[in-house]
Formats: structure tokens, C-alpha cells, sequence
């Protein structure tokens, strides 16, 4: 069963770190799709049942981000 998980996450700065973080979570295996919003800082993903929000977090950090639920 695939639901919404929303992410803030800092230092979002241009639209090149929102195209780094979308390809980045779209290679997660479950993300559906996942929406960035670099002018608020906020992430919408759609994931099915088994990627969890740490999942996500993690690769956020991986990227460099702080990211929160």
C-alpha cells in the first residue's frame, strides 16, 4: 500500500540541489514519486509499504541535507 511522507529539509538553495535530491530519491527501490520544493524546503515522496521515513532521511543525509519529518 504506497503513502505520503513529508520531509523538511534545509538548505535547498537553487533548483540544481532540487534536481540532486529528486534523482537521488527517485533510485531509492519503493519511491513512487517525490516532489521538491527548494523555495519552502519541503519534500513530498510517494513510497510504497516498505520505505520508511528513516529510509529517506538517510539518503538525504547521504546527499548532505538535514532532513525532518
Amino acid at each position: 500500500m504506497s503513502h505520503r511522507e513529508r520531509l523538511t529539509v534545509t538548505a535547498i538553495d537553487c533548483t540544481g540541489c532540487k534536481e540532486t535530491i529528486l534523482r537521488a530519491l527517485q533510485r531509492v527501490d519503493g519511491v513512487q514519486r517525490a516532489t521538491v520544493d527548494h523555495l519552502s524546503g519541503t519534500v513530498e515522496v510517494l513510497v510504497d509499504g516498505d520505505v520508511s521515513v528513516g529510509d529517506l532521511r538517510a539518503t538525504m543525509e547521504r546527499l548532505g541535507y538535514d532532513a525532518n519529518p
